[in-house]
């Protein structure tokens, strides 16, 4: 292992200190602190993995000339410009960083300028060349570096030449910027420790170096490029076959034995509670309870207060209080709840917590082997993972689905198995609360919300 040492990055003297990026996340990669004295800039901090040798077998590179079935011969990694990745308002300088993100998103392909702690942040070996803009969210920009991999023999003495290897980058500022991508940091680390293949390799997160406004804060987020195709479907059974192992491999390692996470990640750019919890349904209830909160505090940004919105806050409010007094001790109970195998009590296990179709993707480089990317991840119940199935505009196909049937054959229901449907259906509100969050005041999210009270009260008198 890499102990505490001195050495050079990029031409700047560096520090580097050997540690983890919080002990009760439960994370094996090593986690680095680099202090990077960048010329005419203060000094900034910076958390990344270490790597004890530089192969470049360790992340996972492509050729440029590989092409898609539509010819194409720049994979696009991803599509962040869906429908989900509209901006909730948590504070006004948020809103405002998020306006301004998307007037400042390149188009696909365009050259784009790169912070010097971004380079800075990539490993000694690889040598930077240039960044191209994949587009972006309202609240997040994003690009392809391509680098070259150097090996550390020369080829004159047994070693290869340099090799392209490319990395994919987020930007973002605001107030949330820094917990963002800690917790998305955080847990891709998680996922990408449990099952390598399922989730690609984050590589570094830390602040930008012209953070000159305090108001609106740079950070950055790196991790290895997986070239994807949006022309390849997903497979249910090798989608779900890769879900259900990471979901039964890491049942009962959380670090506490509780259920949440070591640090704060967030679903889009709302934060989430996930402190650590000996109870699921209390956990339930706390995450649950927290997302109506955000809704009243967002919707009455936006759209002010009083009127409609006011009857909406109070049927949900009402709804929302009947489901935690009346559904959630029925369904979740660690009286009730059980696992299928054993007979205990559920064990937390290590969720994505944000799963709908866009934050999934095939990899082109492993023969189509399905990946997922952009967490929320913390410990929870399995099945919650399948609550952001149960929405149309989500693409799982809903409860009748091939995915959730596909799991349910992966992965026995918990007992007691005939409330299964109704558990998911539980887990989908807090989703739903999201999509709410992400589009106050227009259409579909009021749809939306009249169609989940609807359903939490259908709960509510089914189980009194």
């Amino acid at each position: 292992m890499i102990g505490k040492r001195a050495t050079l990055l990029a031409g700047r003297a560096c520090t580097i200190q050997q540690g983890s990026l919080d002990k009760s996340l439960g994370v094996v990669h090593s986690i680095a602190t680099f202090t990077v004295g960048l010329p005419h800039q203060p000094h900034f901090q910076l958390h990344r993995i270490l790597h004890d040798t530089y192969s470049y077998h360790c992340l996972n590179f492509y050729s440029p000339h590989q092409q898609s079935e539509t010819g194409d011969t720049d994979h696009i990694q991803r599509d962040i410009m869906s429908s989900t990745n509209l901006p909730s308002v948590d504070t006004k300088a948020d809103h405002q960083a998020a306006i301004l993100a998307k007037k400042t998103n390149k188009s696909t392909g365009q050259p784009i300028n790169v912070d010097p702690a971004i380079i800075a942040a990539l490993l000694p070996a690889y040598t930077f060349i240039q960044a191209t803009a994949l587009g972006g969210s309202l609240w997040c920009q994003t690009a392809k570096i391509e680098t070259t991999f150097s090996p550390s023999t020369p080829k004159d003495t047994g070693g290869s030449d340099p090799v392209p290897a490319y990395f994919f980058l987020k930007t973002t500022r605001g107030q949330i910027a820094k917990k963002m991508f800690t917790g998305e940091f955080a847990g891709m680390t998680a996922l990408h420790e449990a099952l390598p293949e399922f989730a690609p390799n984050p590589i570094a997160f830390g602040p930008c170096s012209d953070n000159d406004d305090d108001e609106q804060p740079s950070y950055f987020f790196l991790e290895a490029y997986i070239p994807m195709s949006p022309s390849h479907p997903l497979n249910p059974h090798a989608f779900c076959s890769r879900l259900a192992q990471l979901h039964k491999s890491t049942a009962g390692t959380s670090p506490t034995g509780k259920f949440g996470f070591g640090v704060t990640t967030c679903n889009g750019n709302i934060e989430q509670p996930v402190e650590w919890e000996e109870r699921w349904d209390f956990f339930f209830v706390k995450g649950l309870r927290w997302m109506v909160d955000s809704y009243e505090r967002i919707t009455s940004q936006v759209n002010g207060t009083g009127g409609g919105l006011e009857r909406v806050n109070n049927e949900l409010r009402n709804a929302v209080n009947r489901v935690c007094a009346v559904v959630i001790p029925h369904l979740l109970s660690p009286e009730r709840l059980k696992d299928s195998v054993t007979g205990e009590p559920v064990k937390p296990c290590l969720v994505h917590g944000d799963l709908w179709l866009g934050n999934t993707g095939i990899n082109m480089d492993t023969g189509g082997t399905p990946v997922i990317f952009d967490p929320a991840a913390f410990y929870a119940h399995n099945e919650y993972e399948l609550g952001n199935w149960v929405p149309d505009r989500c693409r799982f196909g809903g409860l009748e689905g091939e995915f959730v049937r596909e799991y349910k054959r992966l992965y026995s229901p918990a007992e007691p198995r005939g409330e299964f449907e109704d558990r998911v259906r539980l887990y989908s509100f807090r989703f739903e609360l999201h999509f709410c969050c992400l589009f106050p005041g227009q259409d579909e999210p009021a749809r939306v919300m009249k169609a989940m009270i609807e359903d939490m009260n259908r709960l509510c008198e089914k189980y009194l």
